[in-house]
């Protein structure tokens, strides 16, 4: 492992590990496997620092990490600010992430030529300036109810708009109370599958995000920890994409510090940008 990973490491291990006495035998082996799993997912990202890698949506992931749990800050990630700062990404798809990422930079959202998913989670992240639609809490419904990455992120802008206490969600906060809860189960059912794959270690880590996380959710990161653990030890011949290990990274920060100070992903913020 590399200096940064056993850095990393050592950092978990300090911080996390023991620190009450109180833990059981088990809890406590359970935390340092994460840690020193986590260690190695640090280890990739902090290895690959290319734009190739850290897409907009991955640094979205990282950045985050950043401000809750004090993750090292990246040379990747101080140049795609820069970038930002001088509007290098204004007029991209990615405009919508640059007020989580760097704050300040960037500008009022397109809300059209968005995927179907991200027609729902974009505005999620800008709520409390937009007017969301009479028909938006109809498509978060219809995409919600499809399963999949759909529900993931239908869960996900719920969780976004809750935060931000914008008018949509006080408006409609029952019906998103209850469709919460229902996603949230949804999500559930789907981590009792097992799958070791992109889309059931994001439901894991949105469980955690959300608060809805149990030691069902608890119990799959340990089933699936060694099979990836394997892929971080063979990179030549076994494959991960960056988008699961900034996940994985994410989720097990999750698991370790439960105590955290809760942040919100999606930062409000008081004005439109230029």
């Amino acid at each position: 492992m590399r200096w940064f990973g056993v850095f990393w490491l050592s950092f978990f291990l300090t911080n996390f590990l023991n620190a009450s006495g109180l833990i059981s035998e088990k809890t406590a082996g359970r935390k340092n496997y994460a840690a020193f799993v986590a260690s190695k997912a640090f280890s990739y990202l902090a290895s690959n620092q290319t734009e190739a890698i850290f897409s907009l949506d991955i640094v979205l992931l990282y950045t985050f990490s950043m401000r809750k749990f004090n993750s090292p800050d990246l040379q990747i990630l101080r140049e795609l600010r820069d970038k930002a700062r001088r509007g290098y990404y204004s007029r991209g798809g990615g405009n919508a992430l640059l007020h989580i990422i760097t704050p300040f930079y960037g500008t009022k959202p397109a809300t059209k030529n968005f995927s179907s998913i991200d027609s729902v989670t974009m505005p999620a992240m800008w709520c409390e300036h937009l007017t969301l639609q009479n028909d938006y809490l109809d498509a978060l419904k219809i995409l919600g109810d499809k399963g999949g990455y759909e529900l993931t992120h239908m869960y996900w802008a719920i969780i976004m708009m809750k935060e931000k206490s914008c008018p949509f969600y006080n408006e409609n906060s029952a019906e998103l109370i209850r469709l919460e809860k229902k996603y949230a189960d949804a999500l559930h059912v789907l981590v009792a599958k097992g799958a070791v794959d992109d889309l059931t270690i994001e439901a894991a880590t949105f469980l955690y995000y959300g608060g809805a996380a149990t030691m069902a959710t608890e119990n799959y990161f340990f089933r699936v920890l060694p099979k990836i653990e394997k892929v971080f030890d063979n990179p030549h011949k076994e494959r991960i994409s960056a988008h699961t290990v900034a996940l994985l990274y994410w989720g097990l920060l999750e698991y370790l510090n439960p105590d955290a100070p809760r942040k919100a992903i999606a930062v409000p913020f008081s004005s439109w940008f230029k």
